[in-house]
Protein backbone atom coordinates (compact mmCIF):
# COMPACT_ATOMS: atom_id res chain seq x y z
CA UNK A 1 0.00 0.00 0.00
CA UNK A 2 0.88 3.59 -0.86
CA UNK A 3 2.07 5.86 2.21
CA UNK A 4 -0.19 8.26 0.48
CA UNK A 5 -2.76 5.74 1.24
CA UNK A 6 -1.71 4.63 4.46
CA UNK A 7 -1.95 8.28 5.78
CA UNK A 8 -5.73 8.83 4.41
CA UNK A 9 -7.09 5.45 6.58
CA UNK A 10 -4.97 6.62 9.75
CA UNK A 11 -6.02 10.29 9.36
CA UNK A 12 -9.82 8.89 8.98
CA UNK A 13 -9.20 6.82 11.60
CA UNK A 14 -8.11 9.13 13.71
CA UNK A 15 -11.16 11.47 12.91
CA UNK A 16 -13.63 8.42 14.02
CA UNK A 17 -12.04 7.78 16.99
CA UNK A 18 -11.12 11.71 18.10
CA UNK A 19 -15.00 12.19 17.42
CA UNK A 20 -16.53 8.72 19.44
CA UNK A 21 -13.75 10.24 22.39
CA UNK A 22 -15.16 13.93 22.82
CA UNK A 23 -18.45 12.46 22.36
CA UNK A 24 -18.04 10.38 25.39
CA UNK A 25 -16.19 12.87 27.02
CA UNK A 26 -17.77 14.92 30.48
CA UNK A 27 -18.42 17.99 29.13
CA UNK A 28 -21.04 20.52 28.96
CA UNK A 29 -23.91 18.52 27.16
CA UNK A 30 -25.79 21.78 26.74
CA UNK A 31 -23.37 23.38 24.12
CA UNK A 32 -23.44 21.95 20.45
CA UNK A 33 -20.16 19.89 20.14
CA UNK A 34 -19.36 22.20 17.19
CA UNK A 35 -19.89 25.23 18.87
CA UNK A 36 -17.02 24.52 21.42
CA UNK A 37 -15.26 25.54 18.55
CA UNK A 38 -15.57 28.96 18.65
CA UNK A 39 -14.30 28.85 22.57
CA UNK A 40 -10.94 27.65 21.36
CA UNK A 41 -10.81 29.91 18.70
CA UNK A 42 -12.20 33.28 21.64
CA UNK A 43 -8.86 33.67 23.35
CA UNK A 44 -9.17 37.64 23.16
CA UNK A 45 -11.98 40.08 22.26
CA UNK A 46 -12.37 39.22 18.78
CA UNK A 47 -14.54 40.79 15.78
CA UNK A 48 -17.04 38.48 14.34
CA UNK A 49 -16.01 38.57 11.13
CA UNK A 50 -11.91 37.99 11.98
CA UNK A 51 -13.38 35.11 14.36
CA UNK A 52 -15.56 33.62 11.09
CA UNK A 53 -12.46 33.77 9.28
CA UNK A 54 -9.88 31.86 11.98
CA UNK A 55 -13.24 29.26 12.38
CA UNK A 56 -13.67 28.90 8.41
CA UNK A 57 -17.01 29.23 8.96
CA UNK A 58 -19.39 31.66 7.09
CA UNK A 59 -20.65 35.46 9.29
CA UNK A 60 -24.35 33.82 9.38
CA UNK A 61 -23.12 30.66 10.53
CA UNK A 62 -21.20 32.40 13.38
CA UNK A 63 -23.77 34.82 14.38
CA UNK A 64 -25.88 31.79 14.51
CA UNK A 65 -23.36 29.68 17.13
CA UNK A 66 -22.52 33.14 19.07
CA UNK A 67 -26.58 33.60 20.08
CA UNK A 68 -26.56 29.92 21.45
CA UNK A 69 -23.45 30.67 23.57
CA UNK A 70 -24.19 34.26 24.67
CA UNK A 71 -27.92 32.15 25.56
CA UNK A 72 -26.06 30.15 27.69
CA UNK A 73 -23.58 33.02 29.10
CA UNK A 74 -20.71 31.32 27.80
CA UNK A 75 -19.66 34.83 25.66
CA UNK A 76 -21.35 38.14 25.62
CA UNK A 77 -20.59 40.79 22.86
CA UNK A 78 -19.18 44.11 23.45
CA UNK A 79 -18.70 47.25 20.89
CA UNK A 80 -15.64 47.98 19.70
CA UNK A 81 -13.66 50.28 21.18
CA UNK A 82 -12.11 51.70 17.66
CA UNK A 83 -15.10 51.24 16.23
CA UNK A 84 -18.42 51.89 17.91
CA UNK A 85 -20.16 50.28 14.58
CA UNK A 86 -19.01 47.06 15.46
CA UNK A 87 -19.05 44.20 17.93
CA UNK A 88 -16.49 42.22 19.63
CA UNK A 89 -17.31 38.98 21.46
CA UNK A 90 -15.57 38.02 24.07
CA UNK A 91 -15.48 34.88 26.94
CA UNK A 92 -17.65 35.25 30.08
CA UNK A 93 -15.52 33.26 32.86
CA UNK A 94 -17.97 30.27 32.48
CA UNK A 95 -16.95 30.09 29.04
CA UNK A 96 -13.08 30.51 29.90
CA UNK A 97 -13.90 27.13 32.60
CA UNK A 98 -15.29 25.15 29.86
CA UNK A 99 -12.80 26.32 27.37
CA UNK A 100 -10.18 25.40 29.77
CA UNK A 101 -11.33 21.90 30.53
CA UNK A 102 -12.10 21.22 26.43
CA UNK A 103 -8.06 22.52 25.77
CA UNK A 104 -7.33 19.97 29.00
CA UNK A 105 -9.26 17.14 27.62
CA UNK A 106 -8.36 17.60 23.76
CA UNK A 107 -5.22 17.31 24.61
CA UNK A 108 -5.03 14.40 27.26
CA UNK A 109 -7.21 12.46 24.20
CA UNK A 110 -4.94 13.25 21.57
CA UNK A 111 -1.87 12.36 23.64
CA UNK A 112 -3.42 9.64 24.59
CA UNK A 113 -4.86 8.15 21.68
CA UNK A 114 -2.00 9.18 19.09
CA UNK A 115 0.72 7.75 21.59
CA UNK A 116 3.20 10.80 20.02
CA UNK A 117 5.55 12.34 21.62
CA UNK A 118 5.61 16.04 22.65
CA UNK A 119 8.17 16.89 19.93
CA UNK A 120 6.30 14.21 17.27
CA UNK A 121 3.02 16.29 17.86
CA UNK A 122 5.39 19.13 16.21
CA UNK A 123 5.88 18.24 14.18
CA UNK A 124 2.57 16.39 12.90
CA UNK A 125 1.02 20.11 13.56
CA UNK A 126 3.46 21.51 11.10
CA UNK A 127 2.78 19.56 8.45
CA UNK A 128 -0.88 19.82 8.86
CA UNK A 129 -0.64 23.45 9.31
CA UNK A 130 1.17 22.94 5.75
CA UNK A 131 -1.70 20.66 4.31
CA UNK A 132 -4.53 23.21 5.56
CA UNK A 133 -3.07 26.31 4.32
CA UNK A 134 -2.69 24.12 1.04
CA UNK A 135 -5.96 23.04 0.73
CA UNK A 136 -7.41 26.60 1.43
CA UNK A 137 -5.19 28.24 -1.35
CA UNK A 138 -6.20 25.13 -3.41
CA UNK A 139 -10.09 25.21 -3.04
CA UNK A 140 -10.40 28.75 -1.50
CA UNK A 141 -12.64 29.08 1.37
CA UNK A 142 -16.03 29.27 -0.17
CA UNK A 143 -15.96 26.03 -1.18
CA UNK A 144 -14.66 24.66 2.17
CA UNK A 145 -17.05 26.35 3.85
CA UNK A 146 -20.47 24.57 1.67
Amino acid sequence: MSPELDLMIAIHLLHEVLEAQIEAADLDHSVPKNDFLMLVHLNEPKRMGALAEDMHVLPSTLTAIADRLEGTGLIHRQRDPDDRRAWLLDITDKGRALQSRIMGLSTEMFRSITGLTAEEIKTFDHLMQKVRSNIIERDGMQELMK
